[in-house]
């Protein structure tokens, strides 16, 4: 994925938005809007965050299954490690903390209770 350049996604175009009160039947267009298209009342927005969003979706289409998993251990393993360095602990009380709140609201388990404790 290359780094997103700002212009790339302010300089996208969106389609007009309609003003509610455009949608009015019989309404006579006011005199500061004559040659403007009716009912033009703002320009769509689109933030950064939702074109970062669809770049990384489009990149991750693109990837092979093999690719999307190596990307999702990877994903988990830098989780672990940042909730380990947070917490102060070390990598199997991290795992084993995790594995007990994951289970936290599930219902019982007398087999997943021996394992995770």
């Amino acid at each position: 994925m290359t780094p997103l350049d700002i212009s790339e996604a302010t300089a996208v175009q969106f389609p007009m938005v309609r003003h509610a009160a455009d949608r009015g039947a019989g309404r006579q267009p006011s005199a500061g809007r004559a040659g403007r298209e009716r009912g033009c009342y703002t320009r769509g927005m689109r933030s950064v965050a939702s074109v970062l969003r669809a770049r990384d979706a489009a990149s991750v289409r693109e990837m092979t299954p093999a690719e999307r998993l190596d990307l999702a251990f990877r994903l988990g393993e830098e989780d672990l490690e940042s909730f380990r360095v947070t917490n102060g602990l070390d990598r199997r009380t991290a795992i084993r903390l995790l594995e007990r709140r994951r289970q936290a609201t599930r219902r019982p388990s007398a087999c997943i209770e021996r394992l995770v404790g």
